[in-house]
């Protein structure tokens, strides 16, 4: 009967300390379903919808509006000699999660190159990469080109039974190295590695161009076979 009566106590005060903590017009976050990463759709068009952006139409602007943040621009330039224009998010919340962001500027081959010819600076990355800051002037033309690819990379863990429930099965699967594996959904244009050592990446394109992101995959794979069946360095 005592411990009745003192579990009773405990509760009342945990309310009340609740009740004059708390103010009175709270009301719970209330999330937009383009919030949330599953939340892709495909459109017209052969484009895709995610986070209330549609890739291949919508602007670095458009994003800028609905992120409500202006991210860091570069343009990028692999070992191999090819450029990218890419926008980075260090961090966003979109509902409940925080993640890191990168978008993929649609840009022709002769505008990246005169992008790099008038940059003001150069710096190389972790990754070996160029990472050219561009001129004033191009950094605003960059805002009004289209979002060809979104990266999104959650602070947050992935495992395989949250991706089934909330994208469904995927209608292909690879490995393209031990732990990485990539889910991939081409109705909409998502590949979703899961990473068994790291962060795990959603990357997105439209629909119709998803064939540019699968193509590398499967040279990957081939690749990464080949060096399974590599006898073991003789120690």
């Amino acid at each position: 009967m005592k411990n009745w009566h003192i579990v009773l106590i405990v509760a009342v005060v945990i309310l009340a300390l609740v009740l004059f903590f708390v103010p009175r017009n709270y009301r719970p976050p209330q999330y937009s379903q383009s919030d949330y990463p599953w939340n892709v759709h495909p459109v017209a068009g052969g484009r895709s919808e995610v986070f209330g952006l549609t890739l291949g139409a919508s602007t670095l602007a458009d994003a800028d509006k609905r992120f409500g943040k202006a991210p860091v621009l570069g343009l990028f330039e692999s070992r191999s000699g090819k450029l990218s224009l890419e926008a980075y998010y260090q961090e966003l919340t979109l509902g409940p999660l925080s993640a890191k962001v990168v978008l993929g500027l649609a840009a022709d081959k002769a505008m990246l190159e005169a992008m790099r010819q008038n940059a003001t600076d150069r710096k190389r990355v972790d990754s070996g990469d160029n990472r050219y800051i561009l001129s004033a002037a191009d950094h605003a033309r960059a805002r009004s080109l289209p979002i060809a690819s979104l990266t999104y990379i959650p602070y947050v863990d992935l495992d395989e039974s949250m991706v089934d429930h909330r994208f469904g099965r995927p209608a292909e699967r690879m490995e393209t190295a031990k732990g990485v594996h990539h889910l991939l959904y081409p109705k909409l244009g998502l590949d979703l590695i899961l990473n068994d050592d790291g962060k795990e990446v959603l990357q997105y394109v439209a629909p119709r161009d998803f064939e540019r992101v699968r193509a590398p995959l499967i040279e990957a794979v081939r690749r990464y076979r080949e060096k399974l069946k590599q006898p073991a360095p003789d120690k």
